[in-house]
């Protein structure tokens, strides 16, 4: 299984160990390309999930293109969720969410004039949602082998 990592230059991605990079190398006619031939995607809620549902498969792959989405408690999953979609969250795990996303996107502010400056998440940790420090990296890890793409292809 090969993983490609995509994403805007300026937003720093740390470099992943055997993993092909291809952050600020992708316009969006070759990221829909490289979402037509991946087997699957892992994301957050972003444009590439999105497009994983949307952008039809090659002829030779069979089904709907798996796609695990690492969500924590900021949308509902029937808000967000797509058919052959794995939608990681926690919604009801915590106070902020505990009916629904909180539908809050920033931890800090980033002083750009932005209304989200004022409406901060109500438990960051470092740096983050503690919503989504609540999934871990073996959660995602276990929808890939176990209900997607290993024996798929």
């Amino acid at each position: 299984m090969v993983f490609a990592q995509i994403g805007a230059a300026e937003h720093g991605h740390p470099a992943l160990e055997n993993v092909i990079d291809l952050c600020g190398k992708t316009d969006h006619r070759q990221l829909i390309r490289l979402v037509y031939h991946a087997t699957g995607v892992l994301t957050g809620v972003s444009y590439p999930m999105h497009l994983a549902a949307a952008v039809p498969r090659p002829p030779w792959m069979v089904g709907l293109r798996p796609c695990v989405v690492v969500a924590g408690g900021r949308e509902p999953a029937h808000w967000e969720q797509y058919p052959g979609h794995r939608f990681l969250h926690t919604i009801g795990a915590l106070s902020c969410c505990a009916t629904g996303g909180c539908w809050k996107s920033r931890t800090l502010p980033l002083g750009d004039g932005d209304h989200k400056d004022r409406d901060l998440c109500l438990q960051p940790q470092a740096g983050h949602s503690r919503c989504m420090w609540l999934i871990s990296p073996r959660d995602a890890i276990s929808d890939i082998e176990q209900n997607f793409w290993l024996g798929q292809g």
